[in-house]
């Protein structure tokens, strides 16, 4: 009994801190205020509505009804292309130009869209810290998306984190460009 309570005397315990690389942070789309209590409470709401739709199995609002452009030589090939011209309807689009016209909307389209869900999930204070004037922000990211075409893949897949990211790449690029002007 002794010698138990002489080792207890003696005892030493030390913690040592150690730094463990983590490979993937998640953050949410919530604006971080600064008060841990605020934000740790905002980070971890539930999207109940969400969770209903998902549950009762409501599907999601409907892509935009677009026709599909007759292909292109450059990408269908020779063959499909040759195929596709089979349907008059096709061939028509192809000779009159009404085929480039559609693709060339759709492309606009879409790179309004992905401006726009930028615009929606970063305010316009981010991009002034950039020196980017407000009325120029639309033109940045046209730029950007133009000079960095993967950025289309990082909206389609919501990770506004690695949109950021690119978009950091671009802006001294940018800034060269409107200086040149």
């Amino acid at each position: 009994m002794i010698l138990q309570q002489d080792f207890l005397e003696n005892l030493q315990i030390s913690l040592i801190r150690t730094a463990e690389e983590i490979e993937e942070v998640k953050v949410s789309f919530v604006q971080l205020t600064g008060d841990l209590n605020t934000d740790s409470r905002n980070l971890t709401k539930i999207d109940r509505a969400a969770q209903v739709e998902q549950a009762v199995g409501i599907p999601g609002p409907p892509e935009k009804p677009r026709e599909t452009p007759p292909p292109t030589l450059e990408k269908a090939g020779i063959i499909k292309y040759a195929l596709s011209n089979l349907n008059l309807n096709s061939l028509y689009k192809n000779i009159s130009g009404d085929g480039r016209r559609m693709r060339s909307l759709y492309r606009y389209e879409d790179l309004q869209d992905n401006i726009a869900w930028i615009r929606e999930r970063v305010e316009d204070d981010y991009f002034t810290k950039m020196n980017i004037p407000k009325d120029k922000i639309s033109e940045f990211l046209q730029f950007s998306i133009g000079l960095k075409p993967d950025i289309n893949r990082w909206i389609r897949a919501r990770n506004l984190e690695r949109v950021l990211f690119t978009l950091e790449d671009t802006f001294p690029k940018y800034l060269e460009n409107r200086s040149v002007k």
